[in-house]
């Protein structure tokens, strides 16, 4: 059995009503927002407005309160912060469409709160004027040792290598926020119980210090996560 998520942890996603926050994202240091499923948001027209209904607001509210204890915020600066999540996952899902073979990363670090958009390259000009007509505050960051896609790919590799080792249960993922795959892996006996013994097996891909692995005695569950999860 294997569990193998494109991302470690789901970041949020605007649905219905205006915003969906997982609260056990917005507890953690940083939220990612190019999964599947955290940046699969309508894209919209440029600049349309993606503010919470009204339905969504109590929730919103009642998510603040939680959001500025964690991240020692005003509640007011919670609210904003929040209120802006379905617009910037808007934007990474627009960036992820437009630019699959550039784009490396897009994360929100909530101490100190910032927003940051990578690319591996230079920056396109376009990208920006794209979060400035959402009205948003991005940091932009060129240079990236790997796309998106690429981290995917070796996330993928690093499912078949270890299904080729005869391992029976782990799980797998990447952070394009600090551009590394990672594996949780249940010791088997017989079988490698160390990063550096595991890495001697597989390909120079993912020999580096960007694939990091954890081995654990018992089994996963859906919350395990690989050394490096946040």
């Amino acid at each position: 059995m294997f569990r193998h998520r494109p991302r470690l942890k789901i970041a949020f996603g605007a649905a219905a009503l205006g915003i969906v926050v997982v609260a056990a994202a917005i507890a953690a240091a940083s939220t990612l927002l190019l999964s599947e499923e955290g940046a699969s948001t309508p894209a919209g027209e440029v600049g349309a407005d993606v503010s919470p209904t009204p339905e969504a607001r109590p929730a919103l509210r009642s998510q603040a309160a939680g959001y500025a204890d964690r991240h020692d915020v005003s509640y007011q600066e919670a609210v904003q912060q929040l209120e802006d999540q379905p617009a910037i996952g808007e934007l990474a899902a627009a960036l992820k469409r437009q630019y699959r073979e550039t784009l490396s990363g897009a994360w929100i670090e909530h101490e100190p709160y910032g927003v940051f958009v990578r690319f591996k390259g230079s920056v396109p000009a376009e990208a920006r004027a794209m979060a400035a007509a959402r009205n948003l505050d991005i940091t932009f960051l060129e240079g990236g040792l790997y796309t998106f896609r690429e981290l995917e790919r070796l996330a993928n590799q690093l499912v078949r290598q270890l299904r080729r080792l005869g391992y029976e249960e782990f799980g797998t993922g990447f952070r394009d926020n600090d551009q590394t795959v990672t594996g949780t892996v249940r010791v088997q006996q017989g079988l490698p119980a160390s990063a550096a013994e595991l890495k001697e097996l597989l390909p120079a891909q993912l020999q580096g210090d960007h694939v990091i692995i954890e081995f654990i005695e018992g089994p996963i569950g859906e919350d395990d996560q690989a050394a490096g999860g946040g």
